[in-house]
């Protein structure tokens, strides 16, 4: 198996309509509705061409890189609120900031307020991915691996995954995020999902003590060398930023705890 090269975020916009998420073992409808029993799928939107999730006391959240745009849930539609947009910053005092911003919406969506995990993510931690990207279009044979082309209607959609690296610092495009990597390999999980692009700002939804939290927010890719632009392929990788690292200034502007904001 060839490198995997890190480096493509998740922003390239469609010329058409797309899926969101690329589900290797499934064509079925059940991923475009909510998953039975996980929490959280009401709060991911479509914030332009890409995604961003509703955090709570009217904050979006979603990676740096997005921007601030319409944000659009399943109960409607709410607009930015002018000069509202926070970059996050890097706890440790870094002086390259994370791939992750903050900004306000109006009408506040009828949610409640996110619970943000509180601890580092783990290895081999069973995940909850949910966006509004591009997703699995025709089968696609590269190199004797058998994978997907990008395409479909666009739709918020949900997959699962198992988390394969931890505590990484994946620095992209001057900006440093504190993250963990999953690796797609079909037939893993029932419903085994790889990131594409139009995905950035979609959220990693974890459970701890029977609670589902929100632990993660995807901001990139990995691909093999000479792998087809638009395709998902075994062993590409999907990177997010751990949460738990940034919770101090999440929590701050939820008005939580005694964290300073971003």
């Amino acid at each position: 198996m060839g490198a995997i090269l890190l480096g493509s975020m998740l922003c390239m916009a469609s010329p058409g309509a797309v899926d969101a998420l690329v589900v290797a073992n499934t064509d079925d409808d059940i991923v475009l509705r909510a998953p039975e029993n996980v929490e959280g799928w009401e709060r991911v939107g479509a914030c332009g061409a890409l995604t961003a999730v509703y955090l709570g006391n009217g904050w979006v959240l979603t990676a740096s890189h997005v921007g601030t745009h319409e944000f659009v849930l399943a109960t409607g539609t709410h607009q930015p609120v002018p000069g509202s947009w926070r970059a996050l910053r890097d706890p440790e005092g870094g002086s390259l900031r994370p791939d992750l911003a903050v900004f306000r919406v109006t009408p506040r969506p009828a949610l409640p307020d996110a619970t943000i995990r509180d601890r580092p993510i783990v290895l081999q931690e069973p995940v909850v991915l949910v966006a509004s990207g591009l997703g699995r279009g025709q089968a696609l044979r590269w190199r004797g691996l058998e994978g997907f082309e990008w395409g479909g209607n666009r739709a918020r959609r949900w997959g699962t995954n198992r988390v394969q690296a931890v505590g990484r610092d994946f620095v992209l495009a001057g900006r440093n995020t504190r993250g963990f990597q999953l690796l797609w390999e079909p037939g893993k999980t029932r419903y085994e999902a790889q990131a594409a692009h139009g995905d950035s700002g979609g959220a990693v939804f974890v459970q701890q003590n029977s609670k589902w939290q929100l632990g993660g927010i995807l901001f990139s890719i990995g691909t093999q060398a000479g792998q087809p632009r638009t395709s998902s392929m075994p062993g590409n990788t999907t990177q997010a930023a751990d949460l738990s690292h940034y919770r101090g200034q999440l929590e701050a502007l939820l008005g939580r705890g005694n964290g300073r904001g971003p």
